[in-house]
């Protein structure tokens, strides 16, 4: 079995060496959590609690909530009928000719499905830890990450270790920059993909879901008659169920009951705060993919970038260094001083520079 809570811990904790950014924590660590959380509620209360009543008569009493969930309940007509005489309930009322029934199956799959979309938000995240960055980052700054040093022998061994390597494998980490690009990107395709993907499970009424709801709360001062609500539409409290049997002489009897869905006020508010979240999560990611975009084609960006890592360092450090490395280089030893204290990360820019040929002074 699945250790669920080992896994939110593991997710949680934060990791003494840093391999990625924000924007990425905000997918395998914010979102997982949050979608594993609401799969959770969903399932507790679904499978270990009463996720469905449905009224019939006696003999029936005890089949008829177990048939209607196993199989799909109904909403007659239109979801968007106004409530009033002939319309006790959204979606409930007398069939007319020219009606359409809109079968609902996807609320027992909503648990699993949240589950899925946790699993897809950490899939880039195990591509780049697990695949391919392999432990370098911690091999590179191992015992450098702590805020204070008593050792400082080991600390300029270590200092020189990361010089050597930098220096002896220029213009060589051009794959592991671009691999770690492309899982950003594969970040950002995901929760496109996953708004289109809910938009389908819902029957095509997700993408709309949170603007319309934001005008449904504008207006609450107005009768419940003259307004919609589309978390009722979309996740109907109130359906009919058509059962059906037969009598002892083997003739055809057909039931209709209606059903309340109390699992559905979980599951719009769910779905609600996963609109805005995929919302901010998508416009988040696309901008930081922008910025990875102008890293990539502007070098005085990556210039500017290291020094808010080492302000103490001086400029001309910068400039050799902007010169003498690529991209790909310029990556990992950025990614080095997320790690590094500021102190120690300046260190070893004047050192890197210094191999590089940079022997001009600042003193006389």
């Amino acid at each position: 079995m699945i250790d669920v809570f080992g896994c939110i811990k593991a997710l949680v904790k934060l990791e003494s060496i840093c391999i990625d950014n924000i924007v990425f924590r905000l997918h395998y660590k914010i979102t997982v959590i949050l979608l594993i959380t609401f799969s959770l509620l969903v399932n507790s209360r679904q499978y270990f609690g009463d996720p469905i009543d449905c009224t019939s008569t006696k003999e029936l009493e005890r089949v008829i909530d177990t048939y209607c969930w196993m199989h799909s309940y109904i909403t007659s007509g239109t979801t968007g009928d106004q409530q009033g005489l002939e319309v006790p309930f959204p979606g409930v009322r007398p069939k007319f000719p020219g009606d359409t029934e809109n079968y609902q199956r996807y609320y027992q799959w909503v648990g699993f499905y949240i589950f899925f979309q946790a699993c897809t938000f950490f899939l880039p995240r195990y591509v780049w830890r697990y695949c391919w960055e392999d432990g370098r980052m911690k091999a590179l700054v191992a015992n450098l990450t702590s805020p204070i040093h008593t050792d400082f022998e080991l600390v300029r061994m270590r200092q020189r270790i990361i010089i050597d390597y930098l220096y002896s494998n220029v213009g060589t980490h051009q794959a592991y920059a671009f691999k770690f690009f492309f899982c950003e990107v594969l970040n950002f395709l995901n929760v496109i993909f996953q708004i289109l993907l809910t938009d389908a499970f819902l029957g095509y009424q997700f993408t709309t879901y949170g603007f319309e709801v934001m005008t449904h709360l504008r207006m609450s001062e107005e009768p419940p008659e003259k307004r919609t609500d589309p978390m009722s539409r979309i996740f109907p409290k109130v359906a009919q169920c058509t059962f059906t049997t037969f009598g002892h002489a083997g003739s055809k009897n057909t039931y209709s009951a209606i059903c309340i869905l109390s699992i559905n006020i979980l599951n719009e508010k769910i779905f609600i705060v996963v609109w805005f979240w995929y919302l901010i999560l998508a416009v988040i990611t696309g901008s930081g993919l922008i910025f990875r975009i102008l890293t990539i084609a502007c070098p005085p960006l990556r210039v500017w970038l290291l020094t808010r890592k080492s302000r103490a360092v001086e400029s001309f450090v910068f400039t050799k260094l902007a010169n003498e490395l690529n991209i790909g280089d310029w990556f990992i030893l950025y990614q080095v001083g997320k790690n590094l204290d500021e102190l120690v990360f300046g260190e070893l820019l004047k050192g890197l520079a210094h191999r590089f040929g940079s022997l001009r002074k600042t003193s006389v």
